[in-house]
C-alpha cells in the first residue's frame, strides 16, 4: 500500500539520518509490523510511475518491514533532500551535497545523463551521514556557551580590607580616622601596632540618606565596610624579618588592601629605611608579597606532586594534573615579578587560585599619604616619580590622595558641623568617604534596599548576584524557599517620587530566580514557608 501524497504533483521527502537508500523497484512484500530503521540500515523503496510524472512510493526495510514517513519523487538517478517541505527538481543530489539538480528528469547541471542508469535498472545505492543532513537543512549554529567569569578573591560579601605599608606612614592614624575609632597604637617607633585591629566603616552613600529622610522610619541600618588595622612590614618581611611572617599571614586573612605610601618629610617621624623614598617603598612591598607567595605556591607544589607522583588515568587523576599544570604557571608569573592580580586567568584556574589565599591576587587601592599643605595645595615633589611606578607596576589599580594629618585634625573636631565649616573655609573636602567608596568597588561590592515606615536597611552584595542568593543575604532560609521579588531601582523612585508614582507608571517589575540585582535596586522578596 502507497503513502498518502499530501499534495498532488508536490510530494514531501522525509528522510532519516544516516540511511542508504537504493533506488531498486524491486520490493520485499514480506509483511511485519513497522519498526523505525537503524542507522546505515539499507532501506528499498518502490517507485511507481504517477500519472503526473512525478513517483511516490513507500519505504520497506530489507527484511519487508514498512518504514513509515518517507517518499520519493526522483527517479533512479537523483534523490532530492532538503528536510522539509520537497518539490520536484529541487534539492541536491546524493552523494554531491550542496549541489543545485535540475528539474527531475533532466539531471543535474553538468551531469553525464546516461550515468547511473545503464541498462535502465541499475541500483545506486547511496550513504547520507547527519552531517551531510544538517548541512541541506541548514541547522542555525549552536550558541556560544559564555563561560562564567569567576572572580579572584574569597566569595561572599562579608569581606574585609586591611591597611598595609611599612612602618610609621601613617597606618594606625588612618585606621583611627577612618573607623572614628581609638583603637589602633599611633606611635611614633617600628612595631608599634602588633596584632591586628579590627572596625567597621559606615558606607556614605547618598541613596541612603534620601531614603531614610523619605521614609523616616523607625529603624536605620546602613551598610559597613570592615577595616583592620596591621602592623607594618618592613625589608624582609618574607623571611621573618621584623615579625614579619605573622604580619604577612594577617595580610592573608583580608580581601583587599589599602597601601599606604608615604610622600611626606617630617623629621620627628623616623623611617625604617632612613630616609623618605617612596618608590623604594612600594618595591619593597612588592617583593615581600611576591616572595611570600612564591613561598605559599611552592607549598603547594609539593603537595600536588605528592599525589600525582602514583600516577593512572582516573578522572581525579586527570583533575589533579590540570591543577598541577596551573600551579607551574603561577610559579612561573611570579618568577617574573607579577603580581597575580595583573594576569588573565581563564575560570578553571581562577578556582585553583582562590584557595591559595595569595597576597597579590588580592585588590589594591593605593593611598597617597601627603603632608596637610600638600594636600590642600595639590603639589609633591615625589609625586611625578609614584605616579611613574604605579603606572608600569600596577596599571588599572586606583591611587587616591589623602593627608592622614589632615584627617586626624578634622576628626579631632568631633563635630560633623565643625568638619564641614573647615572644609568648607579651607576650599576642600575629606578624603576619606571617596576611600570607602573605591574599596566597595575593588571588591566588587553593590548593594540593594529594603524600605518601609518600619526599616530602612542598605544591604550588602557582590555584584552580579541574582535573587535568590540576594535574599538569603536577608536570611539564609529566603534564598531556600524563594519564589519571585518585587522590584524597581532607586533612581526610578527619586525620579518619580514615590511608590504609588513608581505603581502608576508601571516601573515595578516581578522578577524570578534568574533575576540578577542592579546596584541600587529597592526589592520586596516573596519566598515560601522554610520547612522544619
Amino acid at each position: 500500500m502507497l503513502l498518502p501524497r499530501k499534495r498532488r504533483g508536490h510530494p514531501l521527502l522525509k528522510v532519516f539520518l544516516g540511511l542508504r537508500f537504493s533506488s531498486s523497484r524491486a520490493v520485499n512484500t514480506k509483511p511485519a509490523a513497522y519498526h523505525p530503521p537503524r542507522l546505515g540500515q539499507t532501506v528499498n523503496v518502490q517507485i511507481p510511475q504517477c500519472s503526473t510524472g512525478s513517483h511516490h512510493g513507500e519505504a520497506q526495510d530489507i527484511d519487508g518491514r514498512k518504514v513509515k514517513g518517507f517518499e520519493s519523487f526522483t527517479g533512479a538517478r537523483h534523490i532530492a533532500i532538503c528536510f522539509g517541505i520537497m518539490r520536484r527538481g529541487v534539492g541536491v543530489e546524493v552523494g554531491s551535497i550542496g549541489q543545485p539538480l535540475a528539474a527531475a528528469g533532466e539531471g543535474a547541471a553538468g551531469d553525464d545523463q546516461g550515468e547511473g542508469e545503464k541498462g535502465g535498472a541499475a541500483e545506486e545505492e547511496e550513504f547520507i551521514t547527519s552531517t551531510a543532513l544538517a548541512r541541506a537543512r541548514k541547522m542555525p549554529p549552536k550558541k556560544a556557551v559564555k563561560e562564567e567569569k569567576i572572580l579572584l578573591g574569597r566569595p561572599g560579601n562579608n569581606l574585609k580590607s586591611g591597611i598595609v605599608g611599612l612602618a610609621n606612614v601613617g597606618k594606625s592614624t588612618l585606621f583611627q580616622a577612618i573607623t572614628k575609632c581609638s583603637l589602633g597604637n599611633p606611635a611614633n617607633f617600628p612595631y608599634a601596632t602588633i596584632d591586628p585591629e579590627e572596625a567597621k566603616v559606615i558606607v556614605p552613600d547618598e541613596r541612603y540618606e534620601w531614603l531614610c529622610k523619605h521614609y523616616k522610619p523607625k529603624s536605620e541600618v546602613p551598610a559597613n565596610l570592615t577595616v583592620y588595622d596591621i602592623a607594618g612590614l618592613t625589608r624582609g618581611s618574607s623571611t621573618g624579618a621584623g615579625l614579619g611572617n605573622a604580619f604577612l599571614s594577617h595580610i592573608r586573612a583580608v580581601d583587599a588592601i589599602f597601601e599606604v605610601v608615604r610622600c611626606f618629610d617630617d623629621a620627628e617621624i623616623t623611617h625604617v629605611e632612613g630616609d623618605v623614598d617612596p618608590v623604594r617603598d612600594l618595591d619593597i612591598i612588592k617583593e615581600e608579597l611576591i616572595a611570600k607567595d612564591k613561598e605559599f605556591v611552592a607549598k603547594a607544589k609539593e603537595n600536588l606532586a605528592k599525589q600525582t607522583r602514583r600516577g593512572g588515568q582516573s578522572l581525579e587523576m586527570k583533575k589533579l594534573k590540570e591543577e598541577e599544570a596551573t600551579v607551574d604557571k603561577i610559579a612561573a608569573w611570579l618568577d617574573e615579578n607579577k603580581e597575580i592580580r595583573k594576569g588573565d586567568w581563564s575560570p578553571k584556574e581562577v578556582e585553583v587560585i582562590n584557595p591559595l589565599f595569595l597576597l597579590t591576587a588580592k585588590p589594591v587601592v593605593y593611598l597617597i599619604n601627603l603632608s596637610e599643605k600638600d594636600y590642600l595645595r595639590k603639589k609633591n615633589k615625589y609625586l611625578p616619580k609614584v605616579m611613574e611606578w604605579l603606572k608600569k607596576n600596577a596599571e588599572g589599580d586606583p591611587v587616591l590622595p589623602i593627608s592622614v594629618a589632615f584627617e586626624e585634625r578634622l576628626n579631632l573636631l568631633g563635630d560633623d558641623a565643625a568638619v564641614a565649616e573647615e572644609c568648607k573655609k579651607l576650599e576642600t573636602s575629606s578624603a576619606l568617604p571617596k576611600i570607602v567608596t573605591t574599596m566597595r568597588t575593588a571588591l566588587n561590592l553593590g548593594s540593594f534596599f529594603t524600605t518601609g515606615t518600619d526599616e530602612v536597611r542598605q544591604w550588602t552584595i557582590r555584584k552580579g548576584t541574582k535573587a535568590p542568593q540576594a535574599a538569603g543575604v536577608i536570611h539564609g532560609d529566603f534564598e531556600k524557599t524563594f519564589i519571585q521579588c518585587i522590584v524597581y531601582n532607586f533612581s526610578v523612585l527619586k525620579e518619580y517620587g514615590d511608590e504609588n508614582a513608581v505603581k502608576a507608571a508601571g516601573k515595578v517589575l516581578t522578577k524570578g530566580k534568574d533575576y540578577v540585582v542592579d546596584d541600587g535596586d529597592i526589592i520586596l522578596i516573596k519566598a515560601g514557608a522554610a520547612k522544619a
